[in-house]
């Protein structure tokens, strides 16, 4: 008897299940797809990071675990990107419509010369990153990384002046 209406239930779960909005669990599990790049990268435009600078950009890195918690992100890759038309597109393509994003999104055809154009720091045990040297200018400051719990990516768009310390924290909170 107790088979029988385990049976029942499980019949009319997956049943109700259907109704939720999604037409199956393809979609529901499937990642974005690919993002094309339309664009092309203009070395000159993004050439100021190159420059000597006097400003510092400094932060941590914290994301949100599954429990509610606040975590620091030790030894993710941040990247300092200059802003370009191209480096808009990048990030647009990378968070659409939002700042943060709990799932990982492929941007193809992205041009070489764009990464070397950017400048790197790694996070510490504490989350903690200091970008020194920093040539005024608009830039994107982002990072992504695989955690235990989930996903983590985040960006925010900082414009920087001669001499100025910016304590950047990139958070998902």
């Amino acid at each position: 008897m107790r088979r029988i209406w385990i049976l029942i239930f499980l019949v009319l779960w997956t049943g109700c299940s259907k109704n939720v909005g999604q037409t199956n669990s393809e979609e529901m599990f499937s990642a974005p797809k690919e993002q094309k790049m339309a664009g092309t990268f203009d070395p000159a435009a993004a050439a100021y990071i190159l420059k000597p600078g006097t400003a510092t950009i400094k932060g941590v890195a914290s994301a949100k675990g599954r429990d509610g918690l606040q975590y620091k992100v030790k030894l993710a890759k941040i990247r300092l990107i200059p802003e370009t038309a191209y480096a808009r597109e990048y990030i647009d393509k990378l968070f659409p419509g939002t700042t943060t994003v709990r799932w990982a999104t492929s941007v193809g055809n992205v041009e070489e010369r764009f990464f070397r154009s950017m400048r790197y720091a790694i996070t510490d045990e504490q989350g903690n990153y200091t970008f020194f040297g920093v040539p005024q200018g608009s830039y994107y400051v982002y990072t992504a990384k695989q955690l235990p719990s989930n996903f983590f990516a985040v960006y925010k768009r900082i414009t920087v002046a001669k001499g100025q310390t910016i304590n950047l924290p990139l958070t998902d909170k």
